[in-house]
């Protein structure tokens, strides 16, 4: 009987019913926790994202969207090493989400890193986002090539200091 019952025409469909509505309550789940999250985010309320984000993760550990928004709030937050973990997760997760290269560049220039972070805008620019976006971009990418190359006048003249105070040590 019981095997009767598992391949019966009504069950089926009552197991395809039902597993509709587990499928699309979990979405929905999940979609309310995301829009309360971006909401938070909006507000500036970033530690209450977190949580709200964090929720999405234990339940889709990969979900692209969950970690680029904890990797963002981070970057407020001025955690610039934790932002790049989860931006890197996301950027794994799938490796078209803008959001995560741009505030993962933001996140490299926070702490220095101007090569990383200008790697971070070339890889953007190949993704072609949008004109004003790839503009705004190019000029960051731009202005962090003069940065860098500042950076390396400067030690390079430091050097140079460092090498005429020693010629008096030369010997003869």
């Amino acid at each position: 009987m019981p095997i009767k019952f598992l391949c019966s025409k009504r069950s089926i469909i009552f197991l395809f019913i039902l597993t509709t509505v587990f499928l699309f309550v979990g979405c929905a789940t999940n979609l309310t926790i995301y829009n309360r999250g971006q909401n938070y985010l909006k507000k500036g309320d970033y530690e209450n994202a977190l949580n709200e984000f964090k929720q999405i993760l234990e339940r889709k550990p990969n979900d692209p969207y969950a970690l680029t928004s904890i990797g963002i709030s981070y970057y407020f937050l001025k955690r610039y090493s934790d932002a790049i973990s989860y931006l890197k997760a996301s950027k794994s997760a799938d490796p078209r989400m803008i959001d995560a290269y741009i505030y993962l560049g933001m996140s490299y220039e926070q702490q220095g890193k101007y090569r990383e972070a200008i790697r971070e805008y070339d890889d953007c620019i190949k993704l072609r986002p949008e004109k004003s976006i790839a503009r705004k971009i190019e000029q960051r990418r731009v202005f962090l090539a003069r940065e860098l190359t500042r950076a390396e006048v400067k030690e390079a003249l430091q050097n140079e200091v460092k090498l005429v105070s020693d010629i008096e040590r030369i010997p003869d």
